[in-house]
């Protein structure tokens, strides 16, 4: 897969210092859990979690690298995907850190014919 030169591969060091949970989950069909339960077994790393992960691996290694060592706690199975969890921000939350909404010029909705 070819990458724009200016970006920059994602981290651990990176994920535990932004904060963001990474779900993992277990792609293996044949895997006890998801015969058992009927959908795939699901794991959340937590950033206290990537911050141990990243001081045993080392802060520059890649998701990519990190990804290769994963295995589903059930199966074994190394077939995992994962996803960044990003915390979602509440309107409110936006308004104080682009400043209060009387500050802010008001969007006016127009119809279109």
């Amino acid at each position: 897969m070819k990458t724009p030169q200016n970006w920059t591969r994602a981290t651990l060091g990176g994920a535990a210092r932004a904060g963001d949970p990474i779900i993992i989950w277990c792609n293996n069909r044949g895997c006890a859990y998801q015969t058992k339960h009927g959908s795939a077994y699901r794991a959340v790393l937590t950033p206290a979690d990537l911050a141990v992960f990243a001081e045993r691996y080392g802060t520059a290694m890649t998701f990519i690298e990190f990804r290769a060592r994963l295995r589903c706690r059930h199966c074994g199975s190394g077939d995992v995907s994962t996803m960044v969890d990003s915390r979602h921000e509440t309107p409110g939350e936006r308004w104080e850190r682009e400043g209060e909404p009387a500050q802010r010029v008001p969007v006016r909705w127009h119809k279109t014919p």
